[in-house]
């Protein structure tokens, strides 16, 4: 039985997608032959499995892709049906024409690639898109071709309210209505596709969480805290609006003002928000910018430092894979209650939740933190890694997805 996954750039970059890598060892288990499509190519490229061959990425040459594509009469027609359909729900402007032209150009490649369009002839071929935006283009094709289908939903590829988005996914109705199995990171995600989606989307929703590696043994947590040692604080993201991390900023300086607070950010990005609250940062903390590192290396920072939370204040998430990694680590998370974030971020069995309009009020939010840290408090009496175990095994939840993948032509 033959897979094609459809991805943004993995296996190119060493950043990109690397909570596809357990899910990638199951499938090539459960299948013979796999083949991987990448939207975009990055610097370096990851070992995969032997049954396993990556073609090379549909935008290989950069913005050449967008350079033929309208050159191409069929590119403008998809433009302007696409365009068509934003004007009639009068939500057209800049970001749904640059979301429309990327789109269409990324459509024209996949009905233009040889290798593709030869492979979706395969008979027990099925299609999985990874995400539920630019990959999932492939999609109609594929299930026009006769192949079975699946597309993958996480959080800016499924939440229209997301800055990015602007309210519009370019071929949202089209990729529904030829889906056979929808799959989302969190209930929360399946429950917000079900209340959107459009009446032609028949395919079966189901739930299959990512999860993440185990790493081995963390750090024996302390069942008290002195005051004399410093409150260490991590936060994983990309330092973008969405992700907020200048709210992180903010608690860290609150709770400085009444004990000593170490920052830790692993990630990079630019904020000037973030820029302006580092401009004044009192005596009691210290922060240090990581910067983009790899993944290894946070999780041995996480084996080897004894961290008091993880914080999470994003505007919008999916089910945030870097929460669940510290959640493997023994490591509370302090997060908002977004997207399916509440799954595995539970009061005092797995971290703290702050409802969302609370996450901008920094003060009442440190009071909050440093009572939970305090003798008995919320956080000490947390057991994060067996809500991991429970939820968030990247290796139960990939080979069970694997199965659920291949029985799909069985259907």
């Amino acid at each position: 039985m033959k897979l094609l996954v459809l991805t943004m750039r993995y296996p190119y970059g060493s950043q990109h997608e690397v909570f596809f890598e357990p899910e990638l060892r199951a499938l090539a288990q459960a299948f013979e032959d796999v083949t991987i499509l990448p939207m975009k190519a990055a610097a370096g490229r990851r070992a995969l499995p032997s049954n396993v061959k990556c073609w090379r990425p549909l935008a290989s040459h950069g913005r050449w892709l967008y350079v033929l594509g309208l050159l191409n009469p069929t590119a403008w027609k998809t433009l302007a049906r696409l365009l068509s359909d934003c004007f009639k729900g009068g939500r057209l402007g800049w970001p749904q024409l640059r979301s429309s032209i990327v789109a269409a150009c990324f459509d024209l490649a996949m009905r233009r690639h040889r290798g593709l369009n030869e492979l979706l002839k395969s008979p027990d071929l099925v299609v999985y898109s990874y995400w539920g935006a630019i990959p999932a283009l492939c999609l109609p094709l594929a299930k026009a071709k006769g192949a079975a289908t699946c597309s993958r939903y996480h959080g800016v590829d499924l939440y229209l309210e997301r800055q990015e988005n602007a309210g519009y996914i370019p071929f949202r109705r089209e990729v529904q209505a030829a889906t056979d199995l929808n799959v989302f990171v969190s209930e929360q995600g399946k429950d917000y596709f079900a209340y959107h989606a459009d009446a032609k989307a028949s395919g079966e929703q189901v739930v299959a969480r990512l999860g993440s590696p185990d790493f081995g043994p963390p750090l024996a947590r302390p069942s008290t805290r002195s005051p004399d040692e410093p409150i260490v604080i991590v936060s994983v993201s990309q330092i973008v609006p969405v992700k907020r991390v200048h709210l992180i900023a903010r608690l860290a300086k609150s709770m400085a003002q009444e004990r000593r607070v170490e920052w830790h950010h692993f990630g990079s990005g630019h904020s000037q928000l973030l820029e302006n609250e580092l401009a004044n940062i009192p005596s009691g903390l210290a922060v240090k910018m990581h910067g983009a590192t790899e993944n290894s290396d946070i999780q041995s920072f996480y084996r080897r430092t004894s961290v008091a939370l993880f914080a999470n204040l994003s505007e919008s998430e999916g089910l945030p894979v870097s929460v669940m990694e510290a959640l493997n680590a023994d490591i509370p998370a302090v997060a908002a209650n977004v997207g399916g974030t509440s799954e595995v971020v539970i009061d005092g069995r797995s971290g703290m939740l702050v409802p969302p309009d609370q996450c901008e009020a920094s003060e009442a939010l440190a009071a909050r933190v440093l009572n939970a840290l305090g003798e008995g408090g919320l956080l000490l009496r947390c057991s994060p890694r067996e809500i991991w175990n429970r939820y968030c095994d990247a290796a139960q939840n990939s080979a069970s997805f694997a199965s659920l993948l291949r029985g799909l032509t069985a259907r």
